[in-house]
């Protein structure tokens, strides 16, 4: 299966003073044989990418002012509407899902991935995703696969990365961690940092397209006091790495009011079957793949809250 590739930097030198541009262009771009019939320009291409000059002057700058043309052909629509950190995989991630060649994508993290107990009888948000990609999307041969484990943190996952991770082979891993982790307290942030930026690593060692998670946030719960500080981290991991992120917590915060906490959490930290359809369609957004005139965009409407301890006014 086909992964995904980070672009490169085409820089073209022109022989006038003043007038040598660099360029980005996508590794597949440069090998398109309309865009670039010549051979000369499709020697090589990798982190190098020599191109070789012809002898009239004026040659390079033309070729530079047509790609120029051609990069400022692409709607600025589409490249505005992306998130600030993982622009290039976003787009990888939007190229595999106009490809008809079915997309593995794994959900790992601790118990709010895995769903247990505080769901009641609804589902998962990796279950919700499924829905929207599986039937609303018709791609029905997608496997979606959901390997979390109630009680895990990131060295859990570092250590089982092989079986949980690795040997599914997919294009998509989607991590959410940290709700544990956050009960060591401020002296555990550095290894928290370590252990997430070599899962980041690791995933995209294996060529799969990372999607990094904050957590939802949490009610009255005093082991828990640092989360905001390690959802700061996964931020700062994925911002370092230029990978995707869903940014549950900073939603949840938005629209934090008593009520809703109450009829989104199951427990003071577990989300409930409508906490879930929370996480899930703040993804779908962040994909750009939600329809609010979906079925799974109007969840929420039609959701009735888990039984839980905490009571929903609604």
């Amino acid at each position: 299966m086909k992964k995904h590739v980070r672009p490169y930097i085409l820089v073209l030198h022109s022989k006038i003073p003043g007038a040598d541009i660099s360029l980005g262009f996508a590794r597949h771009a440069m090998s398109h044989p309309t865009l670039f019939p010549s051979t000369r320009f499709r020697q090589h291409v990798g982190p190098s990418l020599p191109v070789q000059r012809r002898r009239h002057p004026w040659t390079s700058l033309f070729a530079a002012l047509l790609f120029a043309s051609f990069i400022l052909s692409v709607p600025v629509k589409a490249a505005s509407s992306l998130p600030a950190t993982g622009t290039d995989d976003l787009a990888s991630l939007h190229k595999l899902l106009h490809n008809p060649q079915p997309i593995i994508w794994v959900f790992t993290g601790d118990s709010v991935t895995e769903g247990a107990k505080w769901t009641g009888d609804a589902r998962p948000y990796p279950s919700i995703f499924a829905e929207r990609i599986r039937w609303e999307l018709r791609r029905t041969r997608d496997v979606v696969i959901n390997t979390a484990i109630s009680g895990d943190r990131a060295q859990n996952i570092l250590d089982d990365f092989n079986w949980r991770i690795a040997h599914l082979h997919p294009d998509v891993v989607s991590l959410m961690i940290g709700m544990n982790d956050c009960v060591d307290g401020p002296q555990a942030e550095a290894a928290f940092t370590s252990n997430l930026s070599e899962l980041v690593h690791r995933i995209l060692a294996i060529g799969a397209i990372p999607i990094l998670h904050t957590t939802n946030t949490t009610l009255y719960d005093r082991d828990r006091i640092d989360l905001s500080r390690y959802d700061a981290i996964i931020r700062k991991v994925a911002a370092s790495n230029h990978v995707i992120l869903v940014d549950n917590f900073t939603y949840w915060q938005q629209h934090r009011t008593q009520s809703n906490l109450q009829c989104w959490l199951g427990n003071p930290i577990h989300p409930n079957g409508l906490g879930h359809i929370q996480i899930a369609q703040q993804m779908l957004r962040t994909l750009g793949l939600f329809d609010p005139d979906s079925a799974v965009g109007q969840f929420e409407s039609h959701a009735v809250p888990a039984a839980s301890p905490l009571p929903c006014p609604r």
